[in-house]
């Protein structure tokens, strides 16, 4: 892995998250908008090799902590399940756009679960509800098949060899 090149992915795609670019293409009076953090998570779990993909995946929960303004929740779940779904990937072959759909889908709901349980225990105000949750999993699941097509062509820029077990 291309570490610095790795950080100016990261870095555009915090910086596009952050920006009032996601609202423009939200949908419904929930203003649910994709979370492209999620979509580079789940490609770096599955295509980085052994601590590339969990320090990948640990990055970009420091990048989703820095965007929303927040600092532990999404670090930890980001880190947790990017950890998980890069040890599940020998389990589960994402080969299928359908599999890519799924995978970033059920990520996007465990990682928003699980970062809006810390928030509650940290004591701090409700940052998403499980409507909004669903919502963005099921917006960033239908964009991922685009952006992957995106950073397939970006792999060997990155460093990443794409191999898929």
């Amino acid at each position: 892995m291309q570490w610095v090149r790795f950080a100016i992915v990261v870095l555009a795609t915090a910086f596009i998250q952050g920006s009032s670019i996601p609202q423009w293409i939200a949908l419904t009076r929930f203003d649910i908008s994709p979370d492209f953090l999620l979509i580079l998570l789940v490609y770096f779990a599955i295509f980085c090799e052994g601590p590339t993909a969990i320090i990948a995946s640990f990055t970009l929960g420091l990048a989703a902590d820095l965007t929303y303004h927040t600092l532990g929740p999404y670090l930890l779940s980001f880190g947790l399940c990017g950890s998980l779904l890069h040890i599940l990937r020998t389990v589960v072959t994402v080969r299928r756009t359908l599999h890519t759909l799924a995978a970033v889908f059920l990520t996007g709901l465990a990682m928003g679960i699980m970062a809006k349980i810390i928030i509650y225990f940290r004591g701090g105000s409700e940052m998403y509800t499980l409507i909004k949750i669903f919502g963005i999993s099921v917006y960033s699941a239908m964009l991922s098949p685009y952006i992957f097509a995106g950073l397939g062509m970006l792999s060997s820029w990155l460093g990443i060899k794409r191999h898929r077990n």
